[in-house]
Parts: C-alpha cells; sequence; structure tokens
C-alpha cells in the first residue's frame, strides 16, 4: 500500500498530522503526570504519616514538663537523622543527643520535631539503624536522667 492509499484511507494528510501531534502532546502529558506522582507519592505519604504521628504525641507532650528550646530541638533532630543517614551509624552522636533530654516530654517533643523522614520515624530510624543493644544504651541514658521512656 502507498502513502497516497494509506492517507485516503486515513482522511487527509494534514488531519493525519494533527492527530499524530495531539497524540504526541497527550503522551508527553501522561509521562509527566506519571513522573510526578512517582516523585510526590513518597512526600504526600510522609506528610500525612507525619500529622499522624504530631497528632497522637500531642496528646502525651505535657508543654510545661519540656526544657528544651524548639531550635535545640530542630539541632537535635537534625543532629540524629545525620548520624543515621547513609552508609554508617554514628552512635556517640546519638547517645550525645539522648544525653541532652531531661524529661519524658524532651524525648515525645523531639519524636515529634524529627517527624516521618524518608518514610520512617524517629523509633523507626533507631530500630532499623541501632542493634537491640544500641537500644538498650539510649534506655539506660533516658533512665539515668530519671526519663520514664523506652524505645
Amino acid at each position: 500500500m502507498n502513502e497516497e492509499a494509506l492517507f485516503a484511507l486515513m482522511g487527509d494528510k494534514t488531519k493525519f498530522t494533527k492527530n499524530i501531534a495531539i497524540a504526541a502532546i497527550v503522551l508527553v502529558v501522561v509521562a509527566i503526570i506519571v513522573i510526578l506522582i512517582v516523585k510526590y507519592k513518597g512526600k504526600l505519604s510522609d506528610t500525612i504519616k507525619n500529622r499522624t504521628l504530631a497528632e497522637s504525641l500531642d496528646e502525651e507532650i505535657d508543654q510545661d514538663n519540656i526544657t528544651l528550646t524548639q531550635m535545640q530541638l530542630n539541632t537535635y533532630a537534625s543532629s540524629l537523622y545525620a548520624a543515621m543517614k547513609g552508609a554508617g551509624t554514628n552512635e556517640n552522636k546519638i547517645y550525645n543527643v539522648f544525653r541532652g533530654l531531661g524529661t519524658r516530654s524532651d524525648v515525645l517533643q523531639l519524636i515529634k520535631t524529627f517527624g516521618v523522614k524518608d518514610g520512617m520515624t524517629l523509633t523507626e530510624w533507631m530500630n532499623d539503624d541501632l542493634s537491640s543493644k544500641e537500644i538498650d544504651k539510649i534506655n539506660s541514658i533516658l533512665a539515668n536522667n530519671n526519663i520514664n521512656y523506652q524505645f
């Protein structure tokens, strides 16, 4: 079948060219939508999980018993993330953060401030990165600070 016969079956050449252009545009738009969904799916999931975490912790946190400023909590949360993110774990950095906490509300506010990073809460990060012996050491540090909280 020659080209003229093909265009005769499909309509005129201009209409065929327009249809090809429209199909190409639709494919590009669909590809962009798929890329955006893949890219932001994790962030949306983290946002929902973070909101749920914050709401559950708000019920337990006694604001009058928080001994740290929000800036200190932000620094501690960033230090913990840096200590656990990537290859290797800096256990001493983690222990030092927990040595700086004074109350159960500090611990809970730190967990809330850490939030959800890469799909995991602070407790999940710790369970993923630390051995049970290392978590026991953190719990011991908390107990030595008279903090009634266990990871």
